[in-house]
């Protein structure tokens, strides 16, 4: 899945941002590109670096890491395993936990009629 979002990511003197602009970790991100990661996360076991890039938090290296780990381990099998790569403690995992999938289709429990 690639998203098709843009990210303004320094400022110029003569940039000029709304009220509603969202500031995280230096990266300026329009609102409806916020809320849509969060109502849409990235499945981190197919997303690649265009896709992780979007991550607020989330810097060049640490997402080179997050793809090189993945290449020599294999699937995340939970978003846990991103502690052991270099870069992310559970300070950071918490910020971005929100923005990430393991499963891209979550199932959904069926409704049973009585």
């Amino acid at each position: 899945m690639t998203l098709f979002l843009s990210l303004i990511l320094s400022l110029t003197p003569e940039a000029e941002f709304f009220e509603t602009d969202i500031v995280l970790s230096k990266i300026y991100i329009a609102p409806e590109i916020f809320d849509n990661l969060l109502k849409n996360p990235l499945a981190i076991n197919s997303a690649d670096y265009d896709d992780l890039s979007l991550i607020p938090y989330l810097t060049p290296k640490i997402v080179k890491a997050i793809l090189n780990y993945r290449q020599e381990h294999g699937k995340f099998k939970n978003l846990n395993e991103l502690l052991s790569i270099e870069g992310i403690d559970q300070e950071l995992l918490d910020k971005v936990r929100q923005f990430l999938t393991i499963n891209p289709n979550p199932v959904k429990p069926k409704m049973e009629i009585h």
